[in-house]
């Protein structure tokens, strides 16, 4: 939350004033959660999706284009078929990386209690804080349930408080269906071969004489003496 964000950024200005100054400096809009969309159902600032292609294509990326892009193209056509496999395997409803967090969830629910206000509205208190959840809009005032579609530590205890599993409130980006959909679309098999081609082959260019009269003598430096 904003009044949340304020409040770390004054312990870091009471810090270390350079180093407000700095994070001011990048604006908060691009790099903290208190400043994210509610409609976008992640909660990552990193680039991680990017770092780890580039990794995986790094040792492509030294070698000539047409294989550079060979390599890429097989790997990626093996990338979308495995993941398809793993998803079409997956006997949960629910993606596992989704599935494991809300396992860990779980067991930090006896830190919190809860409070019921009308019919799936409660106030959870823990930690010297509390929060409002509200189980119908799937709204949590701490709003990380709005900005990851995952349920946090506050619904999952008001989940638990009217006897159901929070596994049910996960937004639909996260479940198996989808995840088979984002993997549907194949790249097909190229049928070539590497050591011959119906194509002239590629010739450097021909040698062309420049207009104008040619120079003999070496372009001297500037820094150079006469």
């Amino acid at each position: 939350m904003k009044n949340k964000f304020d409040g770390v950024m004054q312990q870091i200005k009471t810090l270390d004033v350079e180093a407000y100054k700095y994070l001011i400096d990048k604006n908060p809009n691009t790099w903290s959660r208190a400043f994210f969309e509610m409609d976008r159902c992640c909660v990552a600032f990193e680039n991680g999706i990017s770092e780890s292609y580039h990794n995986v294509i790094e040792p492509a990326r030294h070698k000539p284009i047409i294989s550079m892009l060979e390599d890429i193209r097989v790997y990626l056509m093996q990338r979308i078929f495995n993941m398809n496999q793993k998803a079409q395997d997956l006997q949960d409803f629910i993606c596992p990386s989704v599935r494991k967090h809300l396992e860990i969830l779980k067991k930090k629910l006896g830190n919190w209690s809860v409070y019921p206000s009308i019919y799936q509205e409660f106030e959870v208190i823990g930690f010297e804080e509390s929060y409002s959840v509200n189980l119908a809009t799937r709204k949590c005032s701490c709003r990380l349930w709005d900005a990851s579609g995952i349920p946090c530590v506050h619904a999952a205890k008001a989940y638990s408080f009217v006897h159901k599993d929070p596994d049910e409130s996960v937004s639909n980006w996260y479940t198996k269906q989808m995840w088979l959909s984002a993997y549907s679309y194949p790249i097909h098999p190229v049928t070539f071969n590497r050591g011959q081609s119906e194509l002239d082959p590629i010739l450097p260019p021909i040698n062309r004489r420049m207009p104008g009269r040619p120079k003999k003598k070496r372009i001297r430096d500037p820094t150079e003496n006469d």
